[in-house]
């Protein structure tokens, strides 16, 4: 589908499933939000703690014919509104996440799904100074 007169603008509330408030030129807009978030096909089987070869994620997922493997990765440093991971140069880190790549190769999906509990925070970025490799 083309979309045509797309204009950026900031979110600032989602009142239900159907509408968001964005600010657009300043000021607030009305937009339709096309798609709900509905899942079409729903889950399946959800596994906490799953092995795979030597390794555990924390969620094994399967849903409408996909197969997804899971790691949850806590966020702790924030700098001048960013957020960070990882927070400290961390071997132990990077193999869980390089832990994903056999589950890819061998036909899986694999999610890193970052947990911020911050106020006021603006986005998130890979901590490159801290941890070149991650």
């Amino acid at each position: 589908m083309t979309y045509a007169n797309i204009l950026t603008g900031t979110f600032r509330s989602r009142p239900n499933c159907f509408i968001a408030h964005v600010d657009i030129d300043g000021g607030t807009e009305i937009a339709h939000v096309k798609n709900t978030g509905r899942c079409i096909d729903g889950i399946t089987l959800i596994r906490t703690e799953t092995k795979y070869g030597a390794s555990r994620f924390d969620f094994y997922v399967e849903a409408g014919g996909r197969k997804i493997f899971i790691k949850i990765k806590g966020v702790t440093l924030e700098e001048d509104g960013a957020v960070m991971f990882p927070d400290a140069p961390t071997e132990r880190g990077l193999k869980h996440i390089n832990e994903l790549v056999p589950c890819v190769q061998k036909g899986y999906e694999a999610q890193i799904v970052f947990v911020i509990q911050m106020n006021n925070v603006c986005y998130f970025i890979s901590n490159d100074k801290t941890h070149p490799e991650s």
